[in-house]
């Protein structure tokens, strides 16, 4: 056997050993300087230090009801993982400005991303996409020493840990999902030491940790990583 080719597999066994369940829904969206700045306007905290202060780099959140503290990425993306299915009631808030989507049907691995933009004294979230997981006979994963995504219509959840190698992306369409057990902390993230190659376009690639850096050839390529100010290696 290619020892190459078994150690980019034996991170799926850990996953199927660890996680032993379909991957939860993930929401992902941007805020966006100037929506954050309108926000907290609204609130009243429209001055530089208040701008420079938590509210920058944090979300509040509803998720059916329930509070949760999202973090930000300094160019405002940011990521919302572990999330039941079937229906969600969404919540965003900015210093008390908020706005609400409801989301039907949402399926286990499902990709959703939202848009987010200020409106007088509220948010407005509206659905800019949505991919679901499909079944690996129709979206075929070809592993190698790295591992590479050849296709399209591709959302592909990795494993928390350590992966060594590349993650090279040949398509369109494609998203790539590390998780969050731990809110950010060592251990239940995807480290990856390599670099994230993509050659396509439309490809989102969300809360994964490249040691290596990126190399970027193809269009319309999102990356979130809300956990990037507490890695420590910036």
């Amino acid at each position: 056997m290619n020892p190459n080719r078994l150690l980019c597999l034996a991170p799926m066994l850990i996953l199927t050993a660890a996680c032993g369940a379909e991957p939860s829904p993930v929401v992902v969206g941007n805020i966006s300087t100037q929506t954050m700045r309108q926000a907290l306007s609204a609130a009243s905290h429209d001055d530089d230090e208040g701008f420079e202060g938590d509210a920058r780099f944090q979300l509040d959140i509803e998720i059916n009801g329930d509070p949760r503290a999202v973090a930000l990425d300094v160019d405002g993306a940011f990521a919302v993982q572990e999330l039941p299915t079937g229906q969600l009631h969404f919540a965003v808030a900015i210093e008390g400005i908020r706005g609400t989507l409801e989301l039907d049907d949402v399926q286990p691995g499902e990709v959703i991303e939202i848009g987010v933009s200020a409106a007088p004294g509220a948010l407005e979230l509206r659905v800019v996409r949505r991919d679901a997981q499909l079944a690996p006979e129709d979206a075929p994963v070809t592993q190698t020493g790295d591992i590479e995504i050849h296709g399209k219509d591709i959302v592909h959840h990795l494993p928390h840990g350590r992966i060594e190698g590349d993650i090279i992306i040949h398509g369109h369409d494609v998203t790539v999902v590390g998780p969050d057990y731990y809110e950010c902390r060592e251990g239940g993230r995807t480290v990856v030491d390599g670099r994230l190659i993509v050659h396509g376009k439309d490809v989102r690639v969300i809360n994964v940790e490249f040691l290596r850096g990126t190399q970027i050839h193809g269009h319309d390529v999102k990356v979130y990583e809300p956990c990037r100010r507490r890695y420590g290696r910036d």
